[in-house]
């Protein structure tokens, strides 16, 4: 028995400088991608006329948020010792650990990639998914 579970999608079709055509879908909800398909442009030209059974080269993202609305929040703390990169990574798991672990969050971003000035305090993210009441309740901004 396949295990289904209802969600609207985000869908995108480009292609690339080498001829493939790339499908892209991804949880409109949580923004996670669930799979990305490449076919050739006459692959992609017999799908559209209604043959079934065109195969194509696949990622899947067996670990999406599926029906999950995504809320990410920033967090600051104080900083002990220097502003290097690892030191930085251990202060922002020991404070993560210590605050929003148990809580049901993940670090989105430890914040080591952004150029933060303000002495002795660090910003990083963290993302929390909870489940949407209709998962095809979604805004159209096209």
């Amino acid at each position: 028995m396949i295990n289904l579970k209802e969600t609207s999608v985000s869908m995108g079709l480009s292609r690339s400088s080498d001829g493939m055509v790339r499908l892209s879908i991804s949880d409109a909800h949580s923004g996670d991608l669930m799979v990305e398909t490449s076919i050739t442009t006459s692959e992609l030209g017999l799908l559209l006329t209604g043959m079934h059974g065109v195969k194509g080269d696949a990622r899947v993202n067996l670990d999406c948020n599926v029906a999950k609305e995504r809320t990410v929040e920033s967090v600051n703390f104080e900083f002990t010792g220097n502003r290097s990169d690892s030191s930085m990574i251990d202060q922002v798991i020991y404070d993560f650990s210590m605050k929003y672990k148990d809580k049901g969050y993940s670090i989105q971003s430890d914040g080591t990639g952004s150029q933060q000035k303000i002495n002795g305090v660090h910003t990083y993210s963290i993302k929390k998914y909870s489940e949407v009441e209709n998962p095809f309740d979604v805004e159209r901004h096209y």
